[in-house]
């Protein structure tokens, strides 16, 4: 119910919810995102735009992702997740310009044209964000290639079983 602006906010919490995510309320429109459980650090902003609300724009010539870019500097995490419910933006606003990352998925058109891949492409950068270090922790970039060389039967074994999992799923929800 698009006119319900609470039901519509629960649907998008639910949602993550469903991903095992927890939405922490920071303002109206502003939620930390973190693993489901009580001693789990912040990994992402979310922000909520209403279902008819401009979903590229906050104000004139202000956009969403201007104002995420301050909050997420503001509360000292990288990724953001705009979302109207229908839609979801993913941002990287890392300070290195390499490491910067931007995914856009059509949530709805995903579930109801039952496109396992977009939604299996979503899941997995929502699980990078989750295991992402944040900026206070040192990357570890030594060893991350050593332990996944060996294991690309397992990693094919579990990217199959994923996939198996969505599929079902997207079929429940139709």
């Amino acid at each position: 119910d698009k006119d319900n602006i609470a039901a519509w906010f629960e649907y998008i919490h639910d949602i993550f919810s469903i991903l095992g995510l927890n939405m922490i309320k920071i303002s109206q429109r502003l939620f930390k995102l973190q693993d489901m459980g009580v001693d789990h650090e912040p990994k992402a902003l979310v922000c909520v735009v209403g279902p008819y609300e401009d979903y590229e724009n906050i104000a004139y010539e202000v956009t969403w992702e201007s104002y995420l870019l301050y909050a997420s500097k503001f509360h000292k995490l990288d990724w953001v997740i705009l979302t109207n419910g229908l839609q979801f933006k993913v941002i990287n606003y890392s300070e290195d310009q390499e490491k910067q990352k931007f995914f856009q998925m059509e949530f709805d058109e995903a579930i109801q044209k039952g496109n396992i891949n977009s939604f299996f492409t979503f899941y997995k950068i929502l699980n990078v964000i989750n295991h992402f270090p944040k900026k206070s922790e040192p990357s570890a970039s030594s060893g991350v290639n050593s332990k996944t060389k060996g294991n690309d039967k397992d990693t094919k074994d579990t990217r199959s079983l994923r996939i198996e999992f969505w599929a079902q799923l997207f079929e429940r929800a139709k």
